[in-house]
């Protein structure tokens, strides 16, 4: 074996680590952004309560950085 060689199973295994991260990372940013949203749209279905329902404040707030991110594309 060549010494730039990596053995199979070594690299399966840094693999499934760099995989692991890179789900933990996304699931970190998926939890704070709808943690974030969840509690901004109370806020806001506080503050203004006739305005619309929680669940349009829900909508709408988690629904327009998609919005703007995907525009901007």
């Amino acid at each position: 074996m060549a010494r730039n060689q990596i053995p199979c199973a070594l690299r399966l295994v840094a693999t499934a680590a760099v995989d692991r991260v890179s789900t933990t990372i996304w699931s970190a940013a998926a939890g704070l952004y709808l943690g974030t949203g969840l509690i901004l749209a109370f806020l806001v279905h506080t503050h203004y309560p006739g305005e619309l329902g929680m669940r349009e404040w829900i909508r709408l707030v988690l629904s327009w950085p998609l919005i703007f991110f995907l525009r901007s594309k």
